[in-house]
């Protein structure tokens, strides 16, 4: 959704094949974003809107989008070394696949 002149637009991302995801040109706003296009403001760190993640390739320097949803997964700060990622539930709680015994108190 925008604002056109003084009347409120809605913008289906998907017909025009894209993503609603962090706005590569204003901080903290979303817009239709698509793998390929420019980075602009965001950097290879990334940024998240929702479950939709961006960020800017480093051989390409060009954006790379990813619905994070569609892999089970959420958009969230996976720390300094990576920034932003699609990461599980598993991921967040630091538990791997293979678990681990705990012992009941």
């Amino acid at each position: 959704m925008r604002c056109n002149d003084t009347a409120i637009e809605e913008i289906d991302c998907a017909q025009l094949g894209a993503l609603c995801g962090p706005d590569p040109a204003v901080e903290d706003r979303t817009a239709c974003v698509q793998t390929g296009a420019p980075c602009d403001g965001i950097e290879q760190q990334g940024a998240c809107a929702g479950d939709v993640l961006a960020y800017c390739g480093s051989i390409t320097e060009a954006l790379v989008v990813v619905d994070c949803a569609s892999l089970h997964a959420t958009c969230a700060w996976a720390g300094a070394d990576i920034g932003y990622d699609c990461v599980t539930a598993c991921d967040l709680a630091n538990v791997s696949a293979e678990g681990e015994c705990t012992i009941a108190s």
